[in-house]
């Protein structure tokens, strides 16, 4: 079963406090399926995008390129082993807050260094 590119993507969704029950309400999930991560910025949506965009791409032992999805929520909780401490300081520099949901359901936040 082959997926379209926006069922696998990222999705940015503006937060406004009007929005914020109804969000909670659709996003939380009682399932163990930890399934989200809310990153609380005040860059625009283009200027996070335009952040982030860089970090898309890791190099592997080998050279080779490959998709690094820091906004899965499994690899969210480890960036701080994956990344140097540069790399992740210049990645949360403009966040003020990024919650992931873990499997059992809570919500987790990353802090810089």
């Amino acid at each position: 079963m082959q997926q379209s590119p926006l069922e696998v993507s990222p999705l940015l969704i503006p937060i406004t406090k009007e929005s914020s029950e109804l969000l909670q309400k659709k996003l939380v999930v009682g399932e163990t399926i930890g399934m989200f991560s809310i990153i609380e910025t005040s860059l625009s949506k283009q200027q996070l995008i335009q952040h982030l965009q860089p970090f898309l791409q890791a190099e592997l032992p080998s050279e080779e390129l490959a998709l690094f999805r820091f906004y899965d929520p499994a690899i969210i909780k480890i960036l701080n082993k994956m990344l140097d401490d540069e790399s992740y300081m210049v990645l949360l520099k403009p966040i003020s807050n990024w919650w992931y949901q873990e499997f059992d359901s809570t919500l987790h936040n990353i802090v810089s260094l």
